[in-house]
């Protein structure tokens, strides 16, 4: 099922062109960057926008290799989180939270209000949702729920709550 992401931030190029002081506006690059099409796609947007700026001192194929480079690291990364909570829970604690959320709301100390670094002076370890393994089983109960979700970050936030609900040490704050 495709699933479409919060709108919030594809305002910003809009706001961006609305600054009065025009050498400020001037500076923006906006380009037009649909997800759902390919690199090559990708690439030719923001190759057309850099290129007002920086002329021919980049080529599409490097802004190309750049992106594919960039998924990449990204999904390695993102592969490594279920390990990183595994092994910080190997030490036989058993309590620990998973702050389910918007990436942007857990990840940013602004937008969580500092409520982990206050779970985390209660002794208790704290994890994102993103660190969370949720496994097909995991989500099977819910299933007919999350075909019917057309978020993505809400399918998440609902698997992710599903998983911890199932798990007997694990218990799910949501910011």
């Amino acid at each position: 099922m495709r699933r479409n992401y919060c709108y919030y931030s594809q305002f910003a190029g809009s706001l961006a062109a609305t600054i009065p002081d025009s050498a400020l506006r001037a500076k923006l690059l906006t380009p037009v960057v649909n997800n759902r099409e390919s690199v090559s796609a990708k690439a030719r947007a923001l190759h057309e926008a850099l290129g007002r700026v920086l002329g021919g001192g980049v080529s599409r194929w490097q802004i190309e290799q750049a992106l594919v480079e960039a998924r990449r690291w990204m999904d390695e990364r993102r592969a490594a989180l279920p390990a990183l909570m595994r092994e910080a829970r190997s030490d036989g604690s058993e309590l620990a939270v998973v702050l389910l959320g918007r990436p942007y709301t857990v990840l940013s100390g602004t937008m969580n209000k500092s409520i982990p670094e206050l779970i985390g002076a209660q002794g208790v370890k704290c994890f994102s949702q993103s660190m969370l393994e949720v496994k097909p089983e995991d989500r099977a109960a819910i299933e007919p729920l999350l075909g019917s979700v057309h978020w993505a970050y809400a399918a998440q936030i609902l698997a992710a709550a599903e998983a911890v609900g199932r798990s007997p040490s694990l218990y799910p704050v949501i910011l």
